[in-house]
């Protein structure tokens, strides 16, 4: 008597190469503090199309430095947020 190999079913080769999901992280904010998040990106200024542009245009010719500029941001907002969290607690 012939024993038949179980056959797997077919896979997509795309399968094998797709990582995991993340699970999904469970909030940690009260609807208060959501509230007031959302009323201060109402109060941010509109973006500024045109230093978009010479921006991206920089970046495209080189001449943009990134590491100084991100450093420079980086200290902004770290100094804007350690000053101006909402208090919701």
């Amino acid at each position: 008597m012939q024993t038949r190999k179980k056959s797997s079913p077919p896979t997509s080769s795309l399968a094998h190469r797709r990582p995991p999901l993340p699970r999904p992280v469970r909030s940690q904010i009260t609807p208060t503090e959501w509230c007031e998040w959302l009323e201060r990106a109402g109060n941010l200024p509109d973006v500024r199309l045109d230093k978009v542009a010479a921006i991206r245009d920089a970046l495209a010719n080189g001449q943009y430095d990134v590491d100084t500029r991100l450093n420079e941001l980086i200290d902004r907002l770290d100094a804007n947020w350690s000053t101006s969290k909402p208090s919701g607690k």
